[in-house]
């Protein structure tokens, strides 16, 4: 039995445990378990009947006070199950979760009907390469595809899934979330994108949360780039800050609204100040700093 603190990974909907086999050698401080919850990949229980079940079976497979990583609909799981439980995971690191604009995203309209999905998924699971533009910018060998296929192909929860995760079952009592959450998305993502922060930092209103977007990570960072996935995920970086002022003003950002040039320090010594500081004096919008004295004006004679 390894002492290393352990570290659950879960792929989203159609994933199997295989999914992550690139990744698993380049872990060094955790111990890794990659998960199969009802309906996936070799799990031998049914699909689960609504998301409550699904996120009582995820605290059922996993241990109190472990790490998780959970992507796309799957880390929606993850919210669920800490609200039922709050503190079951101690760091929750969430890649392009779904559910925030599912009434305005086009790919749960177009899986609506049932012929579509059924067809969908065969494609998926039989000829995966038609999709490689959603997995990865970068062109993957014949056995990765090979393998997002397989796990597609055993994934008895894929068609059933879509109707357990809709606009008015995905996001109740989410706001009631406290613990800490980590939302990452990658720039390259042509799945889901960022844009969607600002939506979630509403949803998870009193958790700690934090907001990452990682330069040239599309939807499968790990298969992608395996050791530098790992390597990250152990420095335990984070993001961002959300619901802070500056937090609220990269959001707003990034959702595209005007947004004056501010600068978020969390030390005053940061050497991004004195460039920040000259950059506004050049453009003559440089405000006084809030740290400088200001003193008041004597009245003058005309």
């Amino acid at each position: 039995m390894s002492d290393l603190p352990l570290l659950y990974l879960l792929a989203g909907n159609g994933s199997s445990a295989e999914w992550w086999d690139d990744v698993l050698p380049h872990f060094q401080q955790h111990q890794v378990v990659p998960l199969e919850l009802p309906g996936f990949g070799n799990n031998p229980q049914p699909p689960c009947e609504d998301l409550a079940a699904y996120a009582d079976a995820l605290l059922a497979a996993t241990v109190r006070g472990s790490a998780i990583v959970a992507v796309g609909v799957n880390a929606l799981l993850v919210m669920h199950a800490l609200q039922r439980q709050p503190g079951h995971f101690c760091r929750s690191v969430l890649l392009a979760p779904v559910g925030a604009f599912l009434w305005q995203r086009r790919l749960p309209a177009l899986m609506s009907p049932l012929p579509i999905r059924k067809t969908i998924h065969w494609l998926l699971a039989n000829k995966p390469r038609l999709f490689a533009h959603k997995f990865s910018r970068q062109a993957w060998p014949a056995a990765h595809y090979q393998r997002m296929g397989a796990g597609y192909a055993r994934c008895r929860a894929f068609v059933p899934y879509w109707d357990l995760v809709r606009a008015d079952t995905a996001l109740p009592l989410l706001e009631w979330v406290q613990d800490p959450i980590e939302l990452v998305w990658g720039d390259q993502d042509n799945v889901l994108g960022i844009e969607q922060a600002a939506a979630w930092s509403a949803i998870l209103a009193r958790a700690d949360l934090t907001i990452s977007l990682k330069p040239g990570w599309g939807h499968y960072p790990w298969i992608d780039a395996p050791a530098e996935f790992a390597q990250w995920l152990e420095s335990g970086e984070r993001g961002f800050v959300a619901h802070t002022k500056g937090g609220r003003l990269r959001l707003a950002t990034i959702a595209g609204q005007p947004v004056p040039a501010a600068l978020s320090l969390v030390q005053g010594d940061d050497s991004a100040l004195p460039a920040f500081l000259a950059s506004r004096r050049l453009s003559g919008r440089c405000a006084r700093p809030a740290s400088a004295r200001i003193r008041p004006m004597r009245p003058t004679l005309a």
